[in-house]
């Protein structure tokens, strides 16, 4: 919190359902929100792609893993 920004920060991996596979990739979710009139609004969203090993497993157990 700085006065009246809050900044949250969240390292995630994002599944997303490509030609009907599972695709697993890390990123840092950035949230960025203002306090305008006692009411909070968000002024940024960013997905940054990161450079390090998923914490997730394949989350179809019938999918076969590729290595």
């Amino acid at each position: 919190m700085i006065d009246n920004t809050a900044i949250l920060l969240n390292d995630i991996d994002l599944v997303a359902v490509v030609g009907g596979r599972d695709a697993i990739n890390p990123f840092m979710v950035t949230e960025v929100y203002i306090k305008e009139d006692g009411k909070w609004k968000m002024g940024s969203l960013t997905f940054s792609h990161l450079s390090r090993p998923l914490k997730l497993k394949n989350t179809n157990p019938e999918q076969k893993e590729e290595h």
